[in-house]
């Protein structure tokens, strides 16, 4: 009996060590949250996630608490179940390198605070998106119209930046939209971004200390540039030597899925196509050729220099 209770005290021991190492915060049992929900007064219980885009953590809290993070074991994800109508705090912060983005409700902007209060009145998923971060140390402005210089737009999310003997261009992302500053060069300054060594220990710090007094002399909305779905919906029928044709081009494919990975412009899209794909065949204007396509889909920003070419 005495060998008995020894096992099992020690089974209950390496149980709890298992669990206490999750990074995962797993749902409420249906049945207690049901009870929750009806002390509560409630009827109905929903299920929130809480997850992240890039390199940061998140933590939550109910009924008006603060959140704590978990220093030791940083949370990625978070599932819980609650009574319909719980208030939760939630709230986000960037490992280092990146920068804290925006909030999203099932794949719409929600915020760009990292910490939101939220009403829990539905099943959703929150995710807090991090973008690379510059290594500017400065405050950003609030508004894309008030962003004089470079370093009003440098502390925000990285999109993507080049540059080349005329132009410094830098993708940044303000209030859910993703917006492009460029910058016309002096000779003076061109020649300066050319000296720098990409090996250099301090390589970032000495471009910020260059482009950050720049002025901005454009601002294009990228996110008002992208084709609406009507337009893409146009191109359904097409074959894949039509989109080659018209300056598309291909990164790759998914056989299994019947996705084709393609590229036009300043943004990257995913094609469905009907056919068959020999992977024997490297050429992908032979490989595309008689592929019918089936539909088209916006999959984010990609090479922000294509229209500088």
């Amino acid at each position: 009996m005495k060998k008995t209770i020894a096992w099992l005290l020690a089974s209950l021991m390496i149980l709890a060590l298992v669990t206490g190492c999750s990074k995962k915060a797993e749902p409420k049992q249906g049945s207690e949250s049901q009870a929750e929900a009806s002390e509560a007064g409630e009827e109905e219980a929903v299920l929130i996630r809480v997850n992240t885009e890039g390199l940061g953590c998140v933590a939550y809290a109910e009924d008006g608490e603060e959140p704590v993070f978990d220093e030791e074991y940083p949370v990625q994800s978070i599932a819980t179940t609650v009574a319909k109508g719980t208030k939760l705090t939630l709230t986000c912060k960037a490992d280092e390198g990146w920068a804290f983005s925006k909030w999203t409700k099932n794949g719409e902007f929600v915020s760009s605070d990292a910490t939101i209060t939220i009403t829990a009145d539905e099943d959703a998923e929150y995710i807090a998106a991090f973008g690379m971060g510059s290594g500017y140390e400065g405050e950003a402005v609030s508004d894309v119209s008030e962003a004089k210089t470079l370093a009003d737009v440098l502390p925000l999310p990285s999109l993507a930046s080049f540059f080349s003997e005329q132009y410094y261009v830098y993708a940044f992302e303000l209030n859910g939209n993703s917006y492009r500053a460029v910058v016309e060069l002096s000779k003076e300054e061109s020649e300066a971004l050319w000296s720098l060594e990409f090996d250099d220990p301090e390589y970032d710090q000495k471009l910020n200390d260059i482009i950050a007094p720049l002025e901005i002399t454009r601002i294009d909305d990228l996110t008002a540039m992208v084709p609406a779905q009507e337009e893409l919906d146009k191109l359904i029928g097409k074959t894949g030597a039509d989109l080659l044709a018209d300056g598309w081009s291909c990164s790759g494919y998914n056989v299994e899925d019947h996705i084709l990975y393609m590229d036009h412009e300043m943004f990257t899209y995913e094609v469905g196509y009907e056919g068959e794909i020999d992977t024997s065949i490297e050429d992908y204007n032979e490989l595309l050729k008689d592929l019918k396509v089936t539909s088209v889909t916006y999959a984010g920003l990609g090479d922000i220099s294509a229209d500088f070419q």
